[in-house]
């Protein structure tokens, strides 16, 4: 009897270090699958960039199926966004009034420098809320005429001035080319970090570019 009961023992304790044993086991099985998505997830930054010089080699053409959801985005994505022509002269986007009082024609969308972090010669056409965001992005598109009298008078006291189609005296406009029947882009793709137009190279020296604030630049150069 005492034999039996000892077995029973044995074979109950062994049950229960198997048990502990396959819990720790996948345990750490869940623990090491959480860190290596981690790990992938929050990829250093100073690994995870392309090269603006290299951006030569792009072969992607694009229409205004492409060309309008990636404006709209910038509203919320860290988008530099340019436009040329096949001569890589300006598009004239939108015309702000320069610090000198002189207007400016303007090839490229990048609100975050129309926002809250506006330098001072930014300032007097600055632009930070999300629907004049919406409403700057939409002007530059379909022509000053897609705004009603309040959002004109808007933009005017921020001193921008947008264009209307077909009434540009000759000025190549986004707004007069892009719903154009075969209109085509290329689109070239690149990347820099704000503070190394900003900071004295003497202090960049000791930051590393994962501390640093990643911006995307995209290019559309009009094909035909």
């Amino acid at each position: 009897m005492e034999d039996n009961v000892s077995d029973a023992l044995k074979m109950g304790f062994g049950m229960l270090m198997f048990v502990i044993s396959l819990t720790i086991a996948i345990s750490s099985f869940s623990n090491a699958r959480k860190a290596a998505q981690a790990i992938l997830e929050l990829n250093d930054r100073e690994f995870d960039y392309t090269y603006v010089d290299n951006i030569s080699k792009t072969e992607r053409y694009v229409g205004a199926e492409t060309v309008i959801p990636t404006v709209y985005r910038s509203s919320y994505e860290n988008y530099k966004i340019f436009f040329v022509d096949k001569n890589e002269q300006k598009i004239s986007l939108y015309i702000r009034e320069g610090k000198d009082g002189t207007p400016v024609h303007v090839n490229y969308i990048d609100l975050q420098s129309m926002g809250e972090e506006a330098t001072a010669s930014e300032a007097i056409n600055s632009i930070g809320g999300k629907e004049e965001q919406k409403k700057f992005l939409e002007a530059i598109i379909y022509g000053e005429d897609i705004l009603d009298a309040t959002w004109k008078k808007f933009f005017q006291d921020k001193k921008i001035r947008f264009f209307t189609k077909g009434a540009n005296s000759g000025i190549i406009t986004l707004c007069d080319i892009i719903f154009k029947d075969g209109t085509k882009f290329e689109e070239f793709l690149g990347e820099y970090y704000r503070q190394d137009l900003k900071e004295p190279a003497s202090e960049l020296e000791s930051v590393p570019d994962s501390n640093k604030e990643k911006k995307r630049v995209i290019t559309y150069k009009l094909e035909n």
